[in-house]
């Protein structure tokens, strides 16, 4: 899903009308079949049958390629004006991606050894949401922005002029 959203983002110029269209069509038919097999969310029932990985990749994967089309088409035709935060969360977005396995297991002995007690359910998804957000946008701004330039300058320099 990851690899067709890049291959669409690149492929995004031959998204016309028609394209559009037929994705939009798509859509709904996707969406069911998507989420009346949410058994495919396990990973072990995937491996043990092809099948079963295919069906995943074609319902799934479908709904995913369908969307993120049909977002790109519009994005390119009516481009709206969106706000500054939001563009920023989707440049960080791999970065925040990465960060929530992290909050939760630092955050939790850390309460418990301050104030001696389990932390409720609400201050647990209040540190894992604003936790995410903050040390995905540093890790975004001090380490993921710098290293992607670095490298991009770097392999333009094989790039022809």
């Amino acid at each position: 899903e990851f690899c067709a959203g890049c291959i669409l983002y690149h492929a995004r110029a031959a998204i016309g009308k028609k394209t559009a269209c037929a994705m939009c069509l798509l859509l709904p038919p996707l969406f069911y079949f998507a989420n009346r097999s949410e058994f495919l969310g396990e990973s072990s029932a995937i491996v043990d049958d092809r099948m079963l990985g295919l069906y995943r990749a074609g319902v799934w994967g479908g709904f995913a390629v369908c969307l993120v089309g049909i977002a790109l088409h519009l994005d390119l035709n009516r481009p709206p004006a969106w706000p500054k935060f939001l563009l920023l969360l989707g440049d960080a977005s791999y970065s925040i991606y990465l960060i929530p396995p992290l909050i939760l297991p630092v955050a939790f002995p850390i309460y418990h050894a301050v104030f001696r007690a389990s932390p409720s359910v609400y201050f647990c998804g209040t540190v894992y949401i604003l936790g995410t957000l903050l040390f995905g946008f540093l890790l975004w701004k001090f380490y993921e922005a710098p290293v992607s330039q670095k490298a991009k300058a770097w392999l333009l320099r094989f790039a022809p002029a």
